[in-house]
């Protein structure tokens, strides 16, 4: 890292596996497992309420969608 800037977590941890892990190597399967967890955790955010939405009715995909010129 350049600068005085902190490291982001996601590096240390892959890093220096032993600072997350509070010294234990054996531990070191949590890291990807909180990565993985992170990403389902963002699936499920995401895709629930698309869902929930589309059985009322509205369709979702319109918010991505250009407005029509005036």
């Amino acid at each position: 890292m350049t600068g005085n800037r902190p490291a982001p977590p996601a590096v240390i941890s892959t890093r220096y596996p032993a600072l997350a892990m509070n010294g234990n190597s054996a531990n070191f399967w949590w890291i990807p497992a909180w990565f993985a967890g992170l990403i389902v955790a963002g699936a499920l955010l995401y895709y629930i309420p698309r869902f929930i939405r589309a059985r009322r009715g509205i369709n979702v995909s319109f918010v991505s969608k250009e407005l029509p010129p005036e």
